[in-house]
């Protein structure tokens, strides 16, 4: 709430939201958190998680290889 009452302005009994900015320098920063916060970051943790799901499938597959004796194949 601190964000939508420093950016928002009351001209003539209405309300206009989010298009003010005390400076050009807030609103850089602003700009980045929210790429950064909403894009970046989830992109960033979905990429970890996958990464350690398929480690995990990766060794699973390497264990059941080692366990399943010689294959048909092999006479």
């Amino acid at each position: 709430m601190a964000l939508a009452f420093s950016t928002s302005i009351v001209i003539d009994g209405v309300c206009y939201g989010y298009t003010m900015w005390k400076s050009e320098t807030a609103a850089l920063i602003h700009g980045l958190w929210n790429f950064g916060s909403f894009n970046v970051f989830v992109i960033c943790v979905f990429v970890f998680c996958y990464g350690k799901i398929l480690v995990v499938i990766r060794r699973q597959a390497r264990v059941m290889a080692v366990h399943s004796g010689p294959g048909s194949s092999t006479s």
